[in-house]
């Protein structure tokens, strides 16, 4: 066969799998609910300057039609037309608050005068609100549009044969992951230890308990003030025992310099963020905790997981009495999703079916007032043990500062955006994706940002998803 031929089969296979993964970018279509012309035209050409370059925002969703929304995946999980006039009144007010924070970060990228177009996207958001409140048609528009498509390329499982491919890949995951899972607890360091302790803070643990018990939006959403939601994260935040072999287990703050290159500063710093979830009809808050790394060494010749950035990401999510209910946590890649239970916490419901990967609980956490120990591997920076106290050293440790998440939306401080308009992290793409396209994971192994979690290469699942637990676990009896 001609070599021009089989590069042009080649060349349109990758363009097809490509094709098929669902753009979370601002899409052409009819607006609904924006009467004026003018306004029109402001969210037209905003879309046009956003899409001209990396300039987009991935972090929520645009919904098809309604350019003055963003939602994420618990705002998709409401049934808005079935909300009373209060609660969409919340809903919209949630969801305009999450475009303009999309649209300061996508301004900040964009650079020059963007800015200033802010203040008339502002107005005509709220214009359409208003609008959008007196057409009880345009809910159910709205209800299709909102929901976030998955994080997965059905195209590229359907060419990669995905009905087959599935059983190997579960099997193989199983292998490594029971690994993991066997070894949990039982980590034996052969590297020095570095430990890292988030920096002394006041909280009120009394208050937050109560508020988080009782004050609830129209929505059913805890209610806190932006100095309530800091002391509870703070409250919550964990401490990091790292096995530092080298330079590589050095936790910092990732970024991307003027020439679009990776650029790691090592720096005593985690990125903090509180998300919600649902589980038997209250809504929970999440407190998120990721730690960076400059990247996971390779430790052959032919590691197909090694690759430029890396770290960890911890989620601590609590009950209605603001006590930890379950603990879980990934790789920024979505890999490695691993579950510990809380004391008297919730606990599975089953095993998940065949066409769907297991999940892998490592154990249960001990008990903890506030934060646990995470004990971290060196290299592969794998969660090896949850404990309560730092061990024993005469090592001094280090104290961590806590930023929030959305400090890596904008532009760095090396220069440019650390993210693109996909939400990955171009420069982490590891060799592992030329084996595991078929499984529709977009580019597996690669750093993404929030909302873009992928977690399973068998079925589909997704980190942010606010129904998670109430489909895998229960209150434990």
């Amino acid at each position: 066969m001609n070599t021009s031929v089989i590069r042009a089969g080649i060349v349109a296979l990758a363009l097809a799998v490509l094709a098929g993964c669902a753009s979370r970018q601002y899409q052409a279509t009819t607006v609904v609910a924006v009467q004026e012309s003018a306004c029109q035209q402001t969210f037209r050409q905003w879309q046009a300057m956003v899409e001209a370059g990396n300039h987009f925002d991935a972090q929520t969703w645009s919904p098809p039609g309604f350019p003055y929304l963003r939602v994420n995946r618990l705002l998709a999980s409401f049934q808005v037309a079935r909300l009373d006039s209060a609660q969409r009144q919340e809903w919209l007010k949630r969801a305009q608050q999450l475009a303009l924070t999309a649209w300061q970060y996508e301004a900040e990228s964009l650079g020059g005068t963007a800015e200033q177009r802010l203040p008339a996207l502002q107005r005509c958001a709220r214009l359409a609100a208003e609008t959008l409140m007196e057409q009880e048609d345009a809910w159910a528009q709205l209800q299709q549009a909102m929901q976030i498509p998955d994080d997965y390329n059905n195209v590229g499982r359907a060419l990669g044969a995905y009905p087959l491919v599935a059983p190997v890949v579960r099997w193989r995951a199983g292998v490594v992951m029971g690994e993991l899972m066997d070894e949990f607890g039982h980590d034996q360091p052969e590297a020095p230890l570095a430990i890292y302790l988030p920096r002394a803070g006041t909280t009120e643990l009394d208050r937050f308990v109560v508020r988080s018990a009782q004050a609830r939006s129209e929505l059913g959403i805890p209610v806190f003030t932006p100095a309530e939601r800091e002391a509870l994260v703070a409250r919550y935040a964990p401490a990091w025992v790292v096995e530092t072999a080298s330079k590589d287990d050095i936790p910092g703050r990732p970024g991307r310099s003027a020439n679009g290159a990776l650029d790691f500063r090592p720096e005593p710093v985690v990125f903090s963020q509180m998300v919600f979830t649902r589980f038997q009809g209250d809504v929970l808050p999440q407190l998120v905790y990721t730690l960076w790394f400059p990247r996971r060494p390779a430790e052959s010749r032919f590691d197909i997981v090694a690759g430029e950035l890396d770290g960890l990401v911890w989620r601590v999510t609590l009950g209605a009495d603001g006590q930890p209910l379950i603990y879980d946590s990934i790789h920024p890649c979505g890999c490695y999703h691993t579950w510990v239970l809380a004391p008297g916490g919730l606990r599975p419901k089953g095993e998940p079916g065949f066409w769907e990967e297991p999940l892998w609980i490592a154990g249960i956490a001990p008990e903890a007032d506030g934060g646990v120990v995470l004990h971290v591997s060196a290299g592969s920076h794998y969660l090896m043990n949850v404990t309560a106290d730092v061990p024993e050293t005469k090592l001094v440790p280090q104290r961590y500062g806590l930023e929030p998440y959305n400090n890596l939306r904008g532009p760095s401080r090396a220069g440019q955006r650390l993210f693109d308009e996909s939400g990955m992290i171009p420069g982490t793409e590891r060799s592992e994706r030329f084996f595991l396209w078929p499984t529709g994971v977009p580019s597996p192994g690669a750093m993404r940002q929030w909302g873009s979690h992928a977690t399973a290469f068998v079925g589909t699942r997704h980190f942010d998803d606010a129904w998670l637990l109430q489909e895998y676990f229960r209150k434990a009896e």
